[in-house]
């Protein structure tokens, strides 16, 4: 199975989960949204996307340049140079094969977080609206200082080995 992690982050918590999610799968690689083809290739069977959810939704630029200069526990961790371009851009010009499995996850603050709205429901329902076949994975959960809550990197890994065993 060849696996395709396309993530943004900020403070390095969604990208910590990516590298938990990849070190449980066969195949696996990395990629930020800057990177990221808008073509995704034939040989990719599983598609994973995630991003850090910004005011119970995707981020936007703005919220973006928020995240760049906020001061926070997690602010020594944060990504350089930041991300240019995100799930939110990407998903309007972007070109999933059918058949090619593809699920959405987020970082998220707070454990109540996602009752008004996460980064993964918000991109999959963009996707859905363009006609792509997209499932709603979890939400990994960030303090309110910015930093991955302790377990929240085995949680990934623990998700990534399901998803070998539907496959």
């Amino acid at each position: 199975m060849n696996t395709l992690i396309i993530i943004e982050s900020y403070f390095g918590n969604t990208l910590q989960i990516a590298h938990a999610i990849a070190d449980a799968l066969p195949n696996a690689q990395i990629q930020g949204f800057d990177e990221a083809p808008d073509v995704i290739p034939d040989d990719i069977n599983l598609l994973l996307l995630g991003a850090p959810t910004h005011e119970a939704a995707l981020p936007t630029p703005k919220s973006r340049q928020l995240a760049a200069t906020r001061s926070s526990t997690g602010s020594a961790n944060r990504i350089q140079p930041p991300p240019q371009r995100g799930l939110a851009e990407w998903a309007k010009h972007a070109n999933i094969p059918a058949g090619t499995r593809t699920i959405t996850f987020d970082t998220s603050a707070g454990r109540f977080a996602t009752l008004f709205g996460c980064a993964a429901k918000a991109a999959a329902k963009q996707l859905r609206a363009r006609g792509f076949q997209v499932e709603r994975g979890p939400s990994f959960t960030v303090t309110a200082g910015d930093v991955l809550v302790a377990g929240q990197q085995e949680q990934a890994a623990q998700w990534a080995a399901s998803l070998l065993s539907e496959n």
